[in-house]
Parts: structure tokens; sequence; C-alpha cells
């Protein structure tokens, strides 16, 4: 096994691992060089294929894992903090997406300056309000979602 380095056919070099026989590696050299292109030239023409057909959307992790774990996502999307992950959705299903994400911030904006109590009528109402508009989505996992967000808000609020 060895290492050579390899100009690719797009005129970018990479290190690539090579096994066989001095004449086999030198034979793979060559048909890199003239038939394909380095790794990342690669993984941009991919990003663009997916972008043509999907809409890359931001999301919770956990909406990811119940509602979209047979998309694929985006290379290195996570965010631990927020935990949120870009997911290539297909652009029929990114409207609803949307809506339900403009309908979360719709009410995190009517719930400023309210009790605790008073936060959790109103989500009670928003994860009805989802429920009566999409019977499809998975309405204790939103309502809990948004009640971690709000948790997670309210420490805010308490420390500040």
């Amino acid at each position: 096994m060895a290492k050579y380095t390899v100009t690719f056919k797009c005129g970018h070099e990479e290190e690539v691992q090579l096994v066989g026989k001095h004449s086999d590696r030198e034979r793979k050299i060559s048909w890199f060089e003239n038939n394909c292109e380095c790794s990342k030239c690669k993984q941009d023409a991919q990003a663009e294929k997916m972008a043509a057909k999907f809409d890359v959307v931001e999301m919770h992790y956990g909406e990811y894992k119940r509602n979209f774990a047979n998309n694929k996502t985006v290379a290195g999307s996570y965010d631990s903090k927020p935990k949120t992950i870009k997911v290539y959705v297909e652009k029929s299903e990114t409207e609803e997406v949307q809506s339900v994400s403009a309908k979360k911030e719709t009410f995190k904006q009517q719930v400023q300056g309210l009790s605790k109590s008073e936060i959790f009528k109103n989500i009670h109402a928003w994860v009805n309000q989802i429920k009566i508009a999409n019977p499809s989505i998975d309405y204790r996992a939103q309502f809990s979602i948004c009640l971690k967000a709000f948790y997670e808000e309210v420490k805010l609020l308490m420390v500040a």
C-alpha cells in the first residue's frame, strides 16, 4: 500500500492510497487523472443535484428523526447547542414544514412577557391548532419540542 498525490481531471490535487503491483498503481493514477474529479468537486456536484430537487430546511433534530428520518441531511450541519440539523426536504413538503415553523415563531412572539401558567395554556392551544390544521403531524412531539424551547427561554429570562 502506498500513498500518491494525484492531479484529478478537475485540476485539484489529492492524496490517494493505492494497493497492488506498481504497474497497476500507475494505471489507476492515469485513470484518475483522465476520468475522475477530486472528492471536493464530487461533493459540490452532488450538492447542486440535491439543490435542484430539494430545499434545505433547518429543523429540530427530534422533528427530523420523527418525520424525516429517511431524508438525507447536509453533511456537518448538526448544531448541538440548539439541537438543529439541516435536512433535504422535497419542495412539496417544504411548504408544510415552513408553515409549522412560522406558526411556532408567531407563538413565541405572542407569549413573551406572559407568566408560566399562561405560557402553558398558550402552548396547549398552539398544539391543538397544529393538530387541527395537519393531523399527520405528531402533536405530542410538537408539544414536547415547543415546551422544551420555552423552558430554555424561561431559564434565560430568569438568569437575566
